[in-house]
């Protein structure tokens, strides 16, 4: 998922306080030596302050401001959990009902944990399941319909609920959970409750959105003491 923001004006007796934060922020980014980064300030309902930093890419000159995309990696699931409060409080689905329910396919090696496993433990990181099983099926850029068979050979180290262990793929399983309940696909639910109200009109999902917005941040990673471009 990739996303930027729309700032609105910032209220005036919170400017010194914004001042500071600004400093603070610019501060610490260019003691890392960072090439770019954004921020938004959030007061009640409105970003009251948003702006850049730096460059979108390290030895380029094109500037980060506050309508800049990033790709945000795992912060993505704040806003899978977001949507999918929205629409659990709306009656689509209950958090207790098990995910065997929408994905009847899913099993475990032991298959009396099956009907333990629910939604809500999907999202809390609570499955029982061994952390990030399977992630490297998805860096080898495998489907869901290839990796998500392979949970037949393992079970969880304790019952769903009750032992944290940090998931990709079972965590994913929230999208077809929503799609299934509401006739719609995963974009078009994240536009309609979350980017459109939020006013986040360049947001998007999918590489193909981030490759077609020209105002995009490139991921970075360091290495020997400096910052490298990259895809």
């Amino acid at each position: 998922m990739f996303v930027a923001c729309s700032p609105c004006r910032p209220e005036k007796y919170r400017l010194p306080e914004i001042a500071d934060f600004k400093q603070h922020f610019e501060t610490v980014l260019a003691e890392q030596q960072i090439p770019g980064a954004a921020y938004a300030i959030v007061y009640k309902d409105k970003i009251i302050s948003a702006s850049g930093f730096g460059v979108r890419e390290v030895g380029s000159t094109a500037p980060v401001d506050a309508y800049t995309v990033f790709r945000i990696a795992s912060v993505s699931k704040t806003f899978a959990g977001g949507l999918a409060s929205i629409l659990a409080s709306q009656g689509h689905f209950r958090w207790d009902e098990p995910v065997t329910r929408y994905l009847p396919d899913f099993s475990f090696k032991t298959r009396s944990y099956n009907n333990k496993l629910k939604i809500e433990h999907l999202l809390a990181q609570s499955t029982g399941v061994i952390a990030n099983a399977y992630d490297n099926l998805i860096e080898a850029n495998l489907q869901p319909d290839r990796i998500l068979p392979q949970f037949q050979k393992l079970d969880p180290l304790c019952n769903p609920g009750q032992c944290y262990g940090y998931q990709n793929v079972l965590f994913s399983l929230i999208e077809p959970i929503m799609q299934q309940t509401t006739s719609q696909d995963y974009t078009s639910l994240l536009q309609q409750n979350i980017f459109a109200p939020l006013k986040m009109p360049t947001a998007s999902v999918g590489l193909e959105g981030f490759l077609n917005t020209e105002n995009r941040a490139i991921p970075h990673v360091k290495a020997r003491g400096q910052w490298h471009s990259g895809q």
